[in-house]
């Protein structure tokens, strides 16, 4: 057995030899520190003060409960299963949307991103798609739920039409759906790119300069999938990472086709606090609410000139 206080420094080894359990008094004193014990560690904390007991303790196996409840429980819940289960996610968008209103009923065309994980490739929904492929004519209930099915967070979810599905979130797909949007249209309409006009808004950016760094060099799975501050590296980097790229493409094609006046981009900057992926307490919605107006006003001539011209677009018609 190996002994250790939560920050994983060793107390003692027992092997066979249980005269070795006189060195975790000798090596370790509970009462010379000071933490929040679990009831696990209370348990262990008035055990390790007398090697005596600890081989009662071991041997009686009164401690596996609480171990299983403390330790065990909690770990395969959080490695096993997602973070919520998404039953209130999804009452919140049936009640918004229904669960009839299918996807060539909207009244705008719409494009919606997901990743089937069965076929391992992103899947794109559109009311154009929708309106000549009724497999691609699901309820707009069922496709916000694969599409927000954000790993981790979420389960993938499944349904069917004529075809199966399984879905998670867009976003590893496409984050910024921009540049999947002028391609989807063009190809749709067929449509010029230079008569392309998009408004691209973006959902806030956090800072996540100086956060990261190499270290000692020796990031291993659970170095990538959670840190202590409860962020998720190589998701944070991937989805980061595809935002990035889409915005560095897209303004470039607009602009070295002297095209940049057909291209508008809004972005908040957000604290890592405003950008928590599953916070929706109050006091953060409220704050969410207000970088979101304080973007509008700051971009407010921005938006002003693109209504006129898209007034002017839609007279010329």
């Amino acid at each position: 057995y190996i002994f250790s206080d939560r920050s994983g420094h060793s107390l003692s080894k027992v092997g066979d030899d249980h005269s070795q359990l006189l060195l975790a008094e000798e090596h370790f004193k509970i009462s010379d520190h000071h933490e929040a014990w679990t009831q696990f560690s209370q348990m262990y904390a008035e055990v390790v003060n007398s090697p005596a007991k600890i081989l009662r303790w071991l041997l009686s196996r009164s401690w596996i409960p609480a171990f299983i409840k403390n330790i065990l429980q909690p770990l395969k819940k959080y490695l096993l299963l997602p973070k919520y289960d998404g039953e209130n996610l999804h009452d919140t968008i049936k009640l918004n949307l229904g669960e009839k209103l299918s996807l060539s009923e909207t009244l705008a065309d719409v494009i919606i991103p997901t990743f089937d994980i069965k076929h391992f490739r992103p899947t794109i929904f559109s009311t154009s798609k929708a309106k000549r492929d009724k497999s691609m004519d699901p309820s707009l209930f069922e496709i916000c739920i694969g599409t927000s099915a954000a790993p981790c967070y979420f389960p993938p979810y499944y349904f069917k039409t004529s075809q199966d599905f399984n879905l998670i979130d867009g976003g590893v797909a496409a984050n910024n759906p921009a540049l999947l949007a002028a391609c989807e249209v063009m190809k749709e309409r067929k449509t010029d790119f230079n008569k392309l006009v998009i408004l691209s808004l973006g959902t806030g950016a956090p800072d996540e300069k100086d956060r990261l760094e190499v270290g000692d060099g020796e990031w291993g799975v659970a170095d990538w999938v959670w840190q202590d501050d409860e962020s998720h590296p190589l998701l944070d980097v991937l989805m980061s990472a595809a935002d990035e790229m889409t915005e560095m493409y897209i303004s470039n094609i607009f602009q070295y086709t002297g095209l940049e006046g057909n291209y508008t981009r809004l972005q908040a900057n957000l604290t890592l606090k405003d950008s928590a992926m599953d916070d929706s307490g109050q006091e953060n919605l409220e704050n969410l609410q207000k970088i979101g107006q304080d973007l509008a006003k700051n971009n407010d001539t921005k938006l002003e000139d693109l209504a006129r011209r898209l007034i002017e677009i839609r007279k010329a018609r």
